[in-house]
């Protein structure tokens, strides 16, 4: 491996403002962690332990190296940027990338060297050490300069995947795709223009929020995409395929460019998605910023909760719609063919299968309490509540919830993980989990019912442990 470290002295952007959404960006994701978030550093230094001394599985390597660095993006502001992309799709299932240019920012504060560390553990997990290769690069005048490097692999790694990096002392810049940092500040440089579509749509959710409570709410999450700009720049890959009936499943198949937008109302997660098609902008809100009166339980304990209205039957209905859109088409056939026979075994058609959960309340409800003992990140609790009414769901309906995943259920639990998607069930508890090769570490996701006869409620959360906790909540033990 070649190492070559270039120290200059270069001028910062602004310190404390977030990193300039570049222009002609053709997508962007941009995190600020609450302010209640844990320093989850400790959490990759674990992992990188466990996977040193062979407790974590080869097979398990990808999603520990994924946790790894969200153990790291969760503690620290960070924006994506795609800011250019060239494919094609010359045939089914493979995309031919031309060029990709592509910049992670993460403000990290004093944190930077502990990023180079969890980056060089990651990478070094990948290819062979002899065929990997680092060397410096050059930026622009104006780029903030501590340390640039690139790392490619010498023999059959393609420019667009070559990774560059470099930092100042507030920020880390990721660069994914040859010469993409140069190209990052060399926008940055021009700066940006007060009318820019992502502008437009933060204005929309603002006037539609309200002005006054929208500036007291504290920014979390942004996600835009400029579809039209997309659609240029990897055409075939949008008239052919999946992606172009997957938006119209959800009804964004023609829009110009959506915006979602997260923000912290006290302690209320709050999400809105803005919309632009031809020429008007729309915004529909799709969570509230209080704790709704009919639902049937208390506000759960906590320092982050989500109400967010839902129609349980449609979402069911567009989640199998999606699920086989999401095969190639060849094998749909296949995927009709199994879901008939998952219906055969539970006994329902599709339509009582979608009609069953018409019965489910109209809200999503979240919050993160429990709190888990690890600080996993994003980790929060899930409730369904049904109330004593016509919804109320009793001791037979819990059993044809049971039957829905009895199919899919592993019965005795291996002792090993299973390679197929397979459930765990503890019948003295009543507890659900979803098996995975990280079985040693988690039993995540986990559900069960809590609460009474009358009033139960489906809970979803990180762990066997969690479920127990809210039970004993609900009941008032």
């Amino acid at each position: 491996m070649v190492i070559c470290v270039l120290l200059m002295t270069q001028t910062s952007l602004a310190d404390n403002a977030p990193p300039p959404v570049v222009p002609g960006t053709l997508a962007y994701f941009r995190f600020n962690p609450p302010p209640n978030a844990s320093d989850l550093a400790w959490l990759g230094n674990l992992l990188k332990a466990l996977q040193s001394t062979g407790v974590v599985p080869p097979d398990g390597r990808a999603p520990a190296d994924g946790v790894m660095l969200a153990t790291v993006l969760a503690s620290c502001p960070f924006s994506f940027s795609l800011i250019d992309l060239k494919g094609q799709r010359y045939i089914p299932r493979q995309v031919d990338i031309d060029r990709l240019h592509a910049v992670l920012v993460i403000e990290t504060g004093s944190k930077t060297a502990e990023l180079r560390q969890v980056l060089r553990a990651v990478l070094s997990h990948y290819g062979e050490p002899e065929k990997r290769e680092q060397s410096v690069i050059e930026l622009p005048l104006h780029a903030p300069l501590e340390e640039a490097a690139r790392f490619v692999y010498r023999d059959g790694w393609p420019g667009w995947l070559a990774i560059e990096w470099t930092s100042d002392k507030d920020r880390f810049y990721l660069g994914i795709g040859k010469d993409s940092l140069a190209h990052y500040f060399g926008l940055a440089g021009q700066g940006q223009d007060a009318d820019t579509p992502i502008q437009m749509h933060r204005e929309c959710a603002r006037d539609a929020r309200g002005v006054a409570a929208y500036d007291r709410q504290r920014p979390l999450v942004e996600f835009y995409a400029d579809f039209a700009a997309l659609r240029a720049a990897i055409p075939t890959i949008f008239n052919s395929g999946r992606t172009t009936p997957m938006l119209n499943l959800i009804a964004l198949g023609q829009a110009d460019s959506v915006m979602l937008h997260g923000r912290l109302a006290g302690t209320f997660l709050v999400f809105d998605m803005t919309t632009l098609q031809g020429g008007l902008i729309n915004c529909e809100q799709l969570s509230l910023d209080h704790w709704p009166e009919d639902v049937g339980m208390p506000l759960p304990p906590g320092t982050l909760h989500l109400a967010a209205p839902i129609d349980w039957s449609l979402t069911a209905d567009r989640t199998l719609a999606l699920a086989r859109l999401a095969e190639e088409p060849e094998y749909r056939g296949a995927f009709d063919e199994d879901l008939r026979q998952y219906l055969q075994q539970i006994g329902m058609t599709q339509e009582q299968l979608i009609g069953y959960f018409r019965g489910y309340p109209r809200y999503l409800l979240a919050s993160d309490w429990p709190r888990p003992w690890l600080p996993i990140p994003g980790a929060m609790t899930m409730f369904a509540p049904f109330k004593s009414d016509a919804n109320a769901i009793g001791p037979s309906q819990k059993e044809r919830f049971h039957s829905l995943l009895a199919p899919f259920i592993l019965n005795p639990i291996p002792l090993t993980p299973t390679s197929d998607l397979g459930v765990a069930f503890d019948p003295q508890s009543q507890i659900y989990w979803l098996d995975s090769p990280l079985r040693q570490l988690f039993k995540s996701p986990a559900w069960g019912w809590a609460g009474t006869e009358n009033t139960p409620c489906l809970i979803a959360t990180y762990s066997p442990q969690a479920v127990l906790q809210v039970r004993a909540w609900l009941e008032g033990k």
